[in-house]
């Protein structure tokens, strides 16, 4: 008996002396993370953290994380990773230019249309490997051409009725509106929808700069400028004010005194009017007479039953190019494209909610409490998103075990190198190595990711403030702060 008593006693001794060091460790971990979080600077704020090992999906260390946060633009892993499960890597989008009607002696007796069906990358300037908006057009004048077309007695049509969903989320502020970054997701997408603006600086405060250069043209815009010119150095704090239809559009905050040229970028009110407008006009100027009009498919004279070519077909670069691009450079445009392409392919595509229906239904799937997230939009503009930080961790653990992780892998900019993070965490160890997805709206910062430590330790990790009173600057660096330590492990 006394033997097996001493065994005991000398299995305590040794466990005491084996597990002290660690749980030591833990919990000088979990209070340095404590003491960052309840800093005086972010005093009031409502902040969260949720990290766990890659291999195991254990908990490492966590902050208050089942508390619903804002995620902002952490969210388009989400929509990201759900278009990719559902409509594979290799989806494409697509573009026909179509002709109605018969040719008779070079005349086209009928319309020409451009058919669209949500492609968001379309003349943009995001792939490199994808025609300019003009030269897309020039296409589209060759084909003709190419059937001996030299007229057209019929109108010049952009049907964008596909996703026949209203272009922007209901949710969206009307400070955002107007903006190049929340042009919304039409049926027929162009030139990433947005116009740029150049404006002449002045060195004088108060001065309302000029407008030099509106590029491209923007059929029947007519602008209102009311910025004024602020010290040097401060940046751009301009916003377009305005809807979708909406061609009269209020320019309101400031840009910074200088000597050179600002530019700024708004959303295109109607990008399928301005697509038509365009090619009406690109057809009359190549030498192709149209008798007839620029039309939407909401126009009253673009409905006909005359029989229909499909002449050419753009495609779309592969979904997983989307991808990246989206959540490298957080792109809203591409991730609100998928929300509808999601809505249109798996519910049929009536109804703005169908699209977040397929992504709650997913995240159920992979075991994510419905308590534990709202979904309101696809790009993660909208203020009124949510998510715990533990639930969006348990997704990015969850992603690992998919056949598509490596495109996943890939969209999700590696720090101080590339994307969103090329300017940021800069001070990580020399070993360490991040990739993240970043979110950012006002009094909102936010990121999810994987981090490999120093010492080869593989964690992914959730981490969002909302409604800080420090600026953006230092809250950004008590994030860097957290993952410094995360780094150390």
């Amino acid at each position: 008996m006394n033997s097996f008593c001493n065994s005991i006693y000398f299995f305590l001794i040794v466990s005491i002396f084996v597990f002290t060091p660690v749980l030591h460790a833990q919990k000088t971990l979990d209070q340095k993370i404590a003491a960052i979080m309840n800093d005086s600077v972010l005093r009031g704020a409502s902040v969260g953290l949720y990290v766990a090992n890659v291999q195991t999906g254990k908990r490492v260390t966590s902050f208050d994380e089942d508390r619903i946060l804002i995620p902002a633009s952490t969210f388009k892993v989400l929509t990201t990773a759900a278009a990719l499960e559902h409509l594979g890597p290799d989806f494409k989008f697509k573009t026909e230019l179509i002709i109605q009607g018969k040719i008779e002696n070079g005349i086209l007796k009928g319309n020409v249309i451009l058919k669209g069906y949500g492609d968001p990358s379309l003349g943009s300037k995001f792939f490199k490997e994808n025609p300019s908006l003009m030269d897309l057009q020039n296409q589209w004048v060759e084909a003709l051409k190419s059937k001996g077309i030299r007229s057209v007695e019929g109108n010049v049509i952009v049907d964008g009725s596909y996703f026949g969903l209203a272009p922007e989320q209901p949710t969206w502020s009307w400070m955002d509106l107007g903006n190049y970054y929340a042009s919304g997701s039409w049926g027929f997408n162009i030139n990433d929808n947005l116009y740029e603006v150049s404006l002449k600086q002045s060195s004088i405060l108060q001065e309302v700069p000029s407008i030099i250069k509106i590029e491209p043209s923007v059929p029947d815009l007519l602008l209102m400028n009311e910025i004024i010119t602020a010290a040097a150095g401060t940046g751009d704090n301009a916003y377009f004010y305005g809807g979708p239809f909406q061609n009269e559009r209020y320019i309101r905050g400031t840009i910074p005194a200088g000597k050179g040229i600002f530019t700024i970028k708004g959303s295109l009110p109607d990008p399928e009017y301005f697509m038509a407008f365009h090619f009406h006009k690109t057809l009359i100027e190549k030498g192709i007479q149209v008798s007839g009009r620029a039309l939407t498919h909401r126009d009253p004279g673009a409905e006909s039953t005359d029989i229909s070519t499909v002449l050419t077909v753009v495609e779309s670069p592969p979904l997983y190019r989307l991808v990246e691009v989206a959540n490298k450079e957080s792109n809203n445009l591409i991730c609100e494209a998928l929300l509808k392409q999601l809505a249109v392919q798996l519910k049929g595509g009536k109804y703005l909610y169908q699209g977040t229906d397929v992504i709650k239904e997913w995240l159920r799937k992979l075991g994510i409490s419905d308590k534990d997230f709202f979904i309101e939009d696809g790009s993660g503009l909208s203020s009124r998103n949510g998510v715990s930080t533990k639930a969006m961790t348990e997704v990015m653990l969850a992603l690992r075990k998919k056949s598509y992780f490596s495109h996943m892998e890939k969209s999700l900019a590696q720090a101080g190198k590339e994307g969103t993070l090329r300017s940021t965490f800069l001070s990580l160890p020399s070993k360490a190595r991040l990739m993240a997805k970043s979110g950012s709206l006002g009094r909102v910062r936010c990121y999810t990711g994987y981090l490999l430590t120093q010492s080869g330790r593989e964690l992914t990790f959730t981490i969002m403030f909302n409604q800080f009173s420090c600026t953006s600057a230092e809250a950004r660096k008590k994030i860097e702060a957290i993952v410094y330590e995360l780094a150390l492990l």
